[in-house]
């Protein structure tokens, strides 16, 4: 009967330490760097600059104005404005034009947010530009290293920012944002005294005026039927099939592939994606498609 004994008063002593193991690595978090990671050839008036950095003071002092101006926000000053790396339509690449957060912080990697206070700037980027970032964001910007235990979300950078100021306006541009990603820092900002702001006027596009693209002009044109597999309108009927089952009165579309796929059209409207930049909603009894009218080629304007 002892050795049976050992073994079970050595299991439960061992049970315990684990258990206690997993108690500590649950409560315990680790602190978090607000200030962001070490920056190099920073300050600037003590290092000299990457070649492949660009001076943003002057933009960031032309949007921090346009945060404070009714006419541009309509509505009181913001305290802050986000400006995500998407575009209305959350492509994976985007149009010359549309590259806000790399106009507005000198950075070109394909990931990245930006936060901008009436003091302060922050960017965060994942493992992929640890380095990239840190060569061309110039010494106006903090960098956040996302993935690292210590680097705060923006979310936390916010209400840890703000902790001690009541009612806080905090702007984004609604339609670059995803409503995900929306719902999700509206949840998480909840119990603070920050708000997320919707703002209409979207305040980069208002400070690049100068050097800032066009979109491409050339229109799109239809794929046949041989190479798309299936006629246009048979694809709509069966989405309209899907509808009926599953009692819904329209479908919005807003990702340029599935334009692309329903209405077998291509375009020239994204880098390396032959893709037409438009919205869609199907009805059961119409079919609305939005997009420049010179997009348009002839034959789709008579159907």
């Amino acid at each position: 009967m002892k050795e049976p004994m050992q073994w079970i008063l050595v299991y439960f002593w061992t049970l315990g330490l684990t258990k206690a193991y997993h108690f500590q690595n649950e409560i315990v978090e680790p602190l978090l760097n607000y200030n962001g990671a070490k920056r190099s050839h920073c300050p600037a008036i003590a290092h000299k600059q990457p070649a492949n950095r660009q001076d943003t003071s002057l933009r960031l002092r032309q949007l921090r104005s346009e945060m404070t101006r009714v006419a541009s926000i309509q509505g009181p000053p913001l305290d802050g404005y986000i400006v995500t790396s998407d575009d209305a339509h959350q492509s994976d690449s985007l149009d010359p034009r549309d590259m806000r957060r790399e106009f507005i912080t000198g950075f070109y990697g394909s990931a990245g947010e930006a936060v901008i206070t009436l003091n302060k700037a922050v960017f965060w980027t994942d493992g992929r530009y640890y380095i990239q970032a840190d060569h061309q964001l110039d010494c106006n910007w903090i960098l956040m290293k996302r993935g690292r235990e210590d680097v705060p979300s923006i979310t936390e950078w916010l209400i840890h920012e703000f902790h001690n100021q009541a009612l806080v306006r905090i702007g984004a541009d609604p339609t670059l944002v995803s409503a995900i990603d929306w719902e999700i820092w509206e949840d998480e900002l909840a119990n603070s005294s920050i708000r997320l702001v919707p703002v209409r006027n979207n305040l980069v596009d208002l400070i690049w005026q100068v050097n800032r693209p066009n979109y491409n002009p050339h229109p799109a044109y239809p794929l046949p039927d041989k190479y798309s597999g299936r006629a246009w309108q048979d694809k709509i009927q069966s989405i309209r099939i899907e509808m009926e089952v599953s009692k819904a009165n329209a479908l919005v579309l807003t990702a340029l592939d599935e334009i692309a796929w329903l209405f077998n059209v291509r375009g020239y409207d994204l880098p390396h994606t032959p893709v037409l930049r438009a919205y869609a909603i199907i009805t059961g009894e119409s079919i609305h498609l939005y997009t420049p009218r010179h997009k348009i080629f002839d034959r789709w304007r008579s159907t």
